[in-house]
């Protein structure tokens, strides 16, 4: 069957300014995972839930252009290859392992003071990746670079957030928490690649086009 038709674009004014916004955000949210200033003698229990939450939610949202399965037959860019379907069962794996470490902190208040300095980080990281759940649709096919970009931020705020809390969670509650977040990680970093790949490949061809 045809693909969906996409929603008409937004005018270049406002989505120019919208991808501005994201990545203001995006940068805003490294920042404040640099700063990783919990209150002191709090839990961060709130910060944590928060951020899975926010993950939760804004993956949930349909639009983006991992929403339609037929991206992987016929996608909106030029590619050389894309992942078999099975590849994004690993999300699964992941969203299901970090909502076990969450609830395994919600259980254990003492390793929740313990993992408290790491709690700004991992919100800011979810919340980048709401920010790029905003940027990878079809509104911003042209700026694949801001997705990039908000992929970059949600690394970075995951790397900062699991160095901060090595040294405070060990053993298999440590493990419970920290693996799934560290597998989050990675994909990001990977698809933050892809992403940048394509922007400079669409940016190619537009300039071959129009020379």
């Amino acid at each position: 069957r045809p693909p969906p038709t996409p929603p008409p674009p937004p005018p270049p004014v406002a989505s120019g300014f919208a991808a501005a916004l994201i990545f203001c955000g995006a940068a805003a949210c490294v920042t404040a995972a640099l700063r990783n200033t919990p209150a002191p003698g709090k839990s961060g229990l709130g910060l944590q839930i928060g951020g899975l939450i926010v993950s939760v939610v804004s993956v949930a949202l349909p639009g983006r252009f991992d929403s339609d399965a037929d991206v992987l037959v016929r996608s909106p860019w030029p590619t050389l290859f894309n992942p078999a379907g099975f590849a994004f069962a690993i999300w699964g794996v992941i969203y299901l392992g970090e909502a076990a470490g969450v609830l395994a902190l919600a259980v254990n208040r003492e390793a929740a003071r313990a993992a408290a300095p790491a709690a700004p980080a991992w919100l800011s990281a979810n919340c980048a990746q709401a920010l790029w759940c905003a940027a990878f649709r079809p509104w911003a096919l042209s700026r694949l670079w801001l997705s990039s970009a908000c992929l970059a931020a949600t690394a970075a705020c995951l790397v900062v957030s699991q160095r901060t809390a090595a040294p405070a969670l060990r053993g298999p509650l440590g493990a419970l928490v920290s693996v799934p977040r560290s597998l989050h990680a990675q994909p990001g970093e990977g698809s933050c690649e892809c992403e940048g790949r394509l922007f400079t490949r669409l940016t190619l061809r537009a300039g071959t086009r129009d020379g």
